[in-house]
């Protein structure tokens, strides 16, 4: 169902106008709003509603209330609205776009149209103002991408705006499909973090959304859309091709995000990669690439290293075996030795690597451990703190400290 909303003086009238997505003047994306350039005394009427509204200075709030709760009881979940608006009265068309858009959220209602009518005009011209309607729209994704780090709104009206565009032009305007790929790539970006995807967020192709969010934004016929574009654009200027700190930007988007146990996912695994990096610096091992930062056997043999160094300065009860694992390289053939490797790990890293394990643990565990952490908030607290804590490690290690 949709429904038609003229707005008059003193007045609002609500036309249902079934089957009106399959109007082929709603099919063409330059004459959308043509179907509000006709009188709506020939449309059907037998359902006709009629919401008057002349509001007093004595009892506002109350009769804004019931407007509202009016069109609330009228507008039908997901349907599609269509808004003729005049300039016969100001403060209606203010409530009833205001009345919208909070339907858009709790009725998921989409708005098909919103043409102005100019009576003081001689001329009396129509204009189509959909794209005020629009711009709110993204405003809003792009709000929630930048506090969140949510892309699905804005992946979803970039589909269905490129997807208009390239059906209008026929495939030939090529901004239709710079915005699908703008919105599929975000998602995908965000969801690799929601997802702790820690090979796919080290060599995601940063500078390939960047070009498509630089396209959409040199093509947008809204001004305001540049703005909003480049806060996503500041929202990621720290991650980018080829980037060996995408691991570590992609922890600090979970801190301001609150994704809380992907952080510490992707800390651990990060503090891996980190000695790792200087292992394989000290064993001479040759082209070592990101991708055999996924071999398990280099892995596991650094976390065992990690585990190991901290039994033996903490003086712990060790009942584990050391093992040598094996990485084969081309033709070569490394021994690595857990013993060997604990000594290049330095002692700071290794408490870092412990506590952020055994909180990890206990996020995973659901708490169903003893001596689990009760307190929500500390497991936030502490995520930062061993943020940082690895980051002026970092830094102290490339000063040579």
């Amino acid at each position: 169902m949709s429904k038609i909303i003229s707005v008059e003086e003193y007045a609002l009238y609500i036309y249902n106008k079934k089957d009106l997505e399959t109007n082929d003047i709603v099919d063409n994306i330059d004459n959308s709003c043509n179907l509000l350039n006709y009188e709506l005394d020939k449309f059907d009427t037998s359902d006709l509603k009629i919401i008057k509204f002349r509001p007093t200075n004595y009892d506002m709030d109350n009769e804004i209330w019931e407007l509202f709760n009016k069109l609330y009881e009228l507008i039908d979940n997901e349907e599609t609205v269509y808004l003729k608006l005049s300039n016969k009265d100001y403060l209606i068309p203010i409530l009833t776009i205001t009345i919208l858009s909070y339907l858009k959220v709790v009725k998921n209602i989409k708005i098909g149209c919103i043409s102005y009518l100019d009576n003081k005009s001689d001329l009396k011209p129509v204009f189509d103002i959909t794209s005020l309607d629009t711009i709110l729209s993204w405003t809003k994704a792009i709000d929630k991408f930048v506090h969140n780090g949510d892309s699905k709104e804005i992946r979803k009206l970039a589909e269905k705006r490129g997807n208009l565009i390239s059906k209008a032009s026929q495939g030939e305007n090529r901004y239709g499909a710079y915005l699908r790929s703008f919105g599929n790539n975000i998602e995908r970006f965000t969801e690799y973090i929601q997802s702790s995807r820690g090979y796919e967020i080290d060599t995601f192709q940063y500078d390939k959304l960047k070009y498509y969010i630089e396209e959409v934004k040199n093509g947008s016929p809204m001004p305001p859309m540049k703005p909003l574009l480049d806060m996503i654009l500041n929202k990621i200027e720290d991650f980018g091709s080829e980037n060996l700190y995408n691991g570590l930007n992609a922890v600090k988007w979970c801190i301001d995000n609150n994704l809380t146990q992907q952080g510490y996912t992707l800390l651990r695994e990060n503090i891996i990669n980190i000695v790792i990096y200087q292992f394989i610096y000290q064993l001479n091992i040759k082209n070592f690439t990101i991708e055999d930062l996924k071999n398990s056997n280099v892995r596991e043999a650094v976390e065992d290293s990690l585990i190991y160094k901290f039994i033996i300065e903490h003086d712990l009860e060790n009942n584990r075996d050391t093992e040598i694992y094996e990485f084969i390289k081309g033709d070569s053939t490394y021994k690595l030795d857990v013993k060997e490797i604990s000594k290049v790990i330095d002692s700071e890293i290794c408490t870092i690597y412990k506590n952020v394990s055994d909180l990890r643990n206990d996020i995973n565990h659901a708490g169903y451990k003893i001596n689990h952490i009760q307190n929500s908030e500390k497991f936030k607290v502490s995520l930062e703190k061993h943020y940082i804590q690895l980051l002026n490690y970092i830094y102290r290690i490339q000063r040579n400290e």
